[in-house]
């Protein structure tokens, strides 16, 4: 077997064994990014914007399936270039699984093509990746917006 960085593996065991109760008392936010740095930030810009979330992180689509199979999300955060898939090919299973939860792009690929592209398939916003704590601090708060309101699933109906 071969050997995993410390951070992936905290990930994988995560994702795989410590899955909490989905509570809906609470919001749940799925993160599915594959880079185990920008999905603590995440975690931590998230809880930090809203500390009673549950945020949870997947790496790969499957583990998403897995972790969607168990429980709703109030919001779901998608790299748009994962290892071995993109965000454009999970779009439609994320959509049929969940088709009230509002789905937000993220990728260092930020051009209007790539947006386009993103709104096309269903997501509700493409967000540039940040790089300073400060950037992931005032996405959360940006994203919180989509939690706040309830189920918005206007906007799928209206765009």
């Amino acid at each position: 077997m071969a050997k995993l960085p410390r951070q992936a593996l905290a990930i994988v065991v995560e994702v795989h064994m410590s899955v909490p109760p989905m509570n809906k008392t609470t919001n749940c936010i799925l993160v599915i990014h594959d880079d185990p740095l920008t999905a603590n930030q995440l975690r931590r810009a998230f809880r930090d914007a809203l500390p009673s979330a549950q945020v949870i992180v997947a790496s790969c689509g499957a583990d998403a399936a897995h972790l969607m199979d168990r429980g709703s999300f109030d919001l779901i955060v998608l790299d748009l270039v994962l290892r071995k898939e993109t965000g454009y090919d999970l779009m439609p299973e994320l959509i049929a699984r969940a088709p009230r939860t509002p789905i937000v792009m993220l990728s260092t690929h930020d051009n209007e093509v790539t947006r386009h592209l993103c709104r096309e398939r269903g997501a509700c916003a493409f967000e540039g990746t940040p790089t300073t704590a400060e950037g992931f601090a005032e996405l959360a708060l940006r994203l919180r917006e989509y939690i706040a309101h309830g189920p918005i699933s206007l906007w799928r109906a209206v765009n």
